[in-house]
């Protein structure tokens, strides 16, 4: 492969990777996000006055404060779209889909059946949720994001308390 074709190549996948970053949601979440930060940076440092009038909290304060929430949110999210959190929701979510399940099995069931059509009933209802969910997760991975939305509120916040360390080490108030 040369090196003309491997340029491509990365080119292609750097295109796909964008392309597939930014949908609806993944907009509305980054600049909601934006707003909701911004504003916590107002809230923190206008929320509590001294004695005398002025306000306790300096910009620093309310930046930093705010900066470490968007990137602890953001890298909560993140972890638990690469899979870590799966040990925590699975389970609740394997009881969700036993009680649809069952929900729909109790429609079917009609006075008078035996525990072995009531089973046969059961069954049939759980096959179908599967295929249901199985071409849902297919259509999902079709269509699949990547977590470059949350990605770039981590490194805005990240470069926002870089550029702080100054301010913050020569406690230059502002």
């Amino acid at each position: 492969m040369t090196l003309k074709q491997k340029n491509f190549r990365n080119q292609k996948k750097s295109i796909s990777y964008w392309k597939n970053a930014w949908n609806k949601a993944t907009i509305s979440y980054f600049f909601v996000s934006l707003v909701i930060y911004i504003a916590l940076i107002f809230i923190v440092r206008y929320s509590k006055k001294s004695i005398d009038g002025q306000y306790v909290h300096s910009w620093q304060n309310s930046l930093t404060v705010s900066m470490i929430f968007a990137i602890t949110i953001n890298f909560i999210i993140v972890v638990y779209r690469k899979g870590m959190g799966k040990w925590i929701v699975n389970p609740i979510a394997n009881l969700i889909r036993n009680r649809i399940i069952m929900r729909r099995a109790k429609d079917k069931f009609y006075s008078g059946m035996t525990i072995h059509q009531k089973d046969i009933i059961i069954a049939k209802e759980r096959q179908e949720f599967e295929r249901e969910r199985l071409k849902a997760e297919k259509q999902r991975n079709y269509q699949s994001i990547n977590n470059l939305s949350f990605l770039l509120l981590i490194l805005y916040g990240l470069i926002i308390l870089i550029i702080l360390i100054p301010f913050l080490a020569l406690r230059i108030v502002w």
